[in-house]
């Protein structure tokens, strides 16, 4: 007998199902029924919706006076607009398609070039490309990625987005050689987390069956890649449209035959395959993940203790009261809803007829009715919401979570059905001890769903030991027995990360980061003046924020005169302008000057001492020349020896002394230097006639010496010239005997 497996995530997806739902929702009408394109790619689920009546086009002039649904691919931006315009409209679009083109909207005008990861003519890419004007890059091979490589390279910033059916390897390899083209790149994985499950369950499947059933649309693109992926682990790989090409297929020979389909293909077509292969081929279907059938339950004389708080139940109405509605649950005993528990806003027993199909919940029995199980419609409603808000979860949309146990490996929690499990290594950067793991629980943190680790040799010993505890294929949930937390087998279970959340946090500001760096380096240059915030002082300098980039202005580089402290000129948290002396990008170093921008003190001074001016100021440094006086830091002006007194002095040392203050009038002004006289400020001396005039008497007396050099030298000019007449045979050496020579 050949055994069959059935995929678990076989057939339609939520975006399909509610699509096709919507649209049989409008059957029958006394209006046209529309739908733009073909609401899925399956033949069967579109020829049976024609029969109805349902026109299926993509002509916008076709579609008047009528109801139109909008497919579950969506619709470009323009599209969308008119229809709304001209005809009812019905959006069927798919939640994750819609938040792809929110994703392209929003970075497309943020400047952003938007590659799309997809197939060009699909109608999902089409439409998302019209929300970028179409105007997007569209890759579905490394190829396409080669010949546009100079496209890539010359756009600064790229958002890249995938088609939600998109192979999730071919994703990866297209995703690193974009990366490894683009400057800046954005990267949203928005291929849907059903598609990820069952693309992963098409490899476990072939991998364990000798054949395989893949049942959809040939037009199909996530189809397609099922069966690729089958094909390529199972060579006896088959693809099915209908129930007749499942008739004519043979798999008498083989032993285990695996059945999965596309996110298009309606649970009946996939029951009728498994029905024609029961039939024909012999085969049964193998369910050993599935809990007890209802029969199994009831055969089981502990049937009714298998059916816990928390299960999900199919029931039919039996029979309603003024307390509550009673159904049969296929099992000995029959269940009651309390009107409490049903989903409704005012309770009324008449809108419960015997054969109405309830799906609900059982709960602790807190009821009267003892002998009755106890169910809640309510609470399966409630799960239902939870349900629908954990697929944007699942999906990766970040969420907050409070963990309430710590457990060996990491931390764990509820959130609705689900388990989460956040392992030790991703709590944050670092890995968190044991003894530490107390600490986070009970207090909120960011998470994002994350795939379970798979266990290597090469791994790191604390990655063995989580997943030891919560190994891949295992789903858990949390159960209280004697204190101690265990681990069971559920259906739910989500391993979580925040350190994923802080590192794209890290990843996204060093991108910011990079950018405004380069934003920044393209706007500077040497020469030019900016503004810039004084951070904090060193010895050497001050830190300068410039645009937010730190920048030096050396202690050397902010006053004319000397200063020991940065303090002196700036202070901290004031805004100066700054000259930019040096940028060198390649060390990302920038020096500034503050001084340069600020007038010399000389220049200060020719205004504030201009000739005439009387100044007061000490003696600082003397010199036979002259005395310098410091009249201000910085500033000094020369008082010649001239003008230090009306009496002739033959060095300025005879007048003044470093110490002395004095007044002084300012007699000349130019190149920067400050001419002095205390002379003009002195009464003119009294005329002396008997006295000859100082100065006249030094001027003779250098004559005088003057002279009498002349007249030495002259003298022994001659006695070398007599000495050598006397002596003809004298050397070198008698000839400068006994001879004075003064060498100034």
């Amino acid at each position: 007998m050949i055994k069959i497996i059935i995929a678990k995530n076989a057939g339609f997806c939520f975006g399909v199902r509610n699509a096709v739902n919507k649209l049989y929702s409008l059957i029958p009408s006394k209006n046209k029924i529309f739908s733009f394109g073909e609401i899925i790619h399956n033949p069967v689920v579109i020829n049976d919706l024609k029969e109805k009546g349902v026109i299926f086009t993509e002509n916008l002039n076709e579609i008047k006076n009528g109801t139109v649904v909008i497919r579950s691919h969506g619709v470009d931006k323009k599209t969308f607009e008119i229809l709304s315009k001209n005809s009812t409209l019905i959006d069927a679009t798919c939640p994750f398609v819609k938040k792809i083109h929110d994703i392209v909207d929003k970075y497309y005008n943020l400047g952003y070039e938007i590659i799309i990861l997809g197939q060009k003519n699909h109608p999902e890419v089409k439409g998302i490309n019209g929300y970028c004007d179409n105007n997007a890059l569209i890759f579905d091979n490394e190829k396409e990625i080669d010949d546009a490589k100079n496209e890539i390279k010359k756009h600064e910033k790229i958002c890249v987005v995938v088609q939600t059916t998109f192979s999730d390897t071919l994703c990866q390899n297209l995703l690193f050689k974009i990366k490894s083209l683009a400057k800046s790149v954005e990267f949203f994985n928005t291929i849907c987390y059903t598609t990820n499950k069952r693309q992963a369950e098409a490899i476990e499947l072939s991998k364990s069956c000798d054949c395989i059933i893949v049942i959809g649309g040939k037009k199909s693109s996530n189809t397609n890649n099922l069966y690729n992926i089958c094909k390529k682990f199972c060579k006896n790989t088959f693809f099915i449209e209908n129930v007749s090409e499942a008739k004519s297929l043979d798999i008498k020979n083989f032993k285990m035959l695996g059945i999965t389909a596309g996110a298009s293909t309606p649970a009946e077509l996939i029951e009728e395959v498994v029905k024609v292969m029961s039939e024909s081929q012999n085969a049964k279907v193998l369910n050993e993940n599935d809990e007890m059938t209802m029969e199994e339950v009831i055969a089981n004389d502990t049937g009714i203790v298998s059916l816990r708080a928390g299960k999900i139940i199919n029931a039919t109405v039996i029979n309603a009261d003024e307390n509550g509605v009673f159904v049969n649950i296929g099992v000995k005993k029959d269940g009651f809803i309390d009107k409490s528990e049903l989903d409704t806003e005012e309770y009324n027993p008449d809108n419960y007829k015997s054969g109405d199909k309830i799906t609900a919940v059982i709960i602790e029995n807190k009821s009267a009715k003892s002998e009755y199980i106890a169910l809640s419609q309510k609470i399966y409603s409630k799960m239902l919401e939870d349900e629908k808000a954990m697929e944007n979860i699942i999906n990766g949309e970040t969420f907050t979570f409070v963990p309430n146990k710590a457990i060996k490996g990491g931390l764990i929690g509820k959130k609705g059905t689900y388990t989460i499990f956040i392992p030790a290594s991703q709590i944050k950067f670092g890995y968190v001890a044991e003894a530490d793991l107390e600490k986070f629980v009970g207090k909120p943190i960011t998470l994002r769903v994350i795939p379970p680790k798979k266990s290597k040799e090469a791994e790191a010993k604390e990655d063995t030991q989580e997943t030891q505890n919560i190994s891949d294929n295992q789903e858990n949930e949390i159960s209280e027995n004697n204190s101690e937390t265990k681990i069971k087998k559920t259906g739910k279970r989500l391993v979580c990360s925040h350190k994923v959340i802080l590192e794209e946090e890290r990843e996204k500001k060093n991108q910011e980061k990079a950018i405004k760096e380069k934003e920044f380096w393209d706007s500077i240059s040497e020469n030019i003046v900016v503004k810039g915030k004084v951070k904090r002082f060193a010895n050497f300098g001050a830190f300068i924020s410039v645009n937010g980039f730190d920048c030096l202005a050396h202690i050397s580089d902010l006053s004319w005169r000397k200063i020991n402290d940065p303090a002196e000129v700036l202070k901290i948290g004031e805004t100066y302008d700054f000259l930019i002396l040096k940028a060198d990008r390649e060390n990302n170093r920038i020096s500034l000057g503050y001084k340069q921008l600020q007038k010399k003190p000389y220049e200060l001074a020719a205004e504030k001492y201009p000739v005439g001016t009387v100044v007061k100021g000490k003696v600082e440094r003397i010199f036979p020349f002259g005395a310098f006086i410091s009249l201000e830091d910085g500033i000094d002006g020369l008082v010649h020896v001239s003008q230090i007194s009306h009496k002739w002095l033959q060095d300025a040392n005879e007048g003044l002394k470093v110490g002395d203050e004095v007044e002084a009038v300012v007699i000349k002004f130019e190149n920067n230097k400050i001419t002095l006289s205390i002379k003009e400020l002195l009464p003119p001396p009294i005329e002396d006639n008997e006295s000859e005039n100082e100065e006249e008497k030094g001027k003779k007396g250098r004559k005088t010496k003057s002279s009498e050099g002349k007249s030495d030298k002259k003298s022994k000019d001659e006695d070398i010239k007599k000495w050598i007449s006397d002596d003809g045979n004298a050397t070198i050496g008698d000839l400068f005997k006994d001879l004075e020579i003064d060498i100034k």
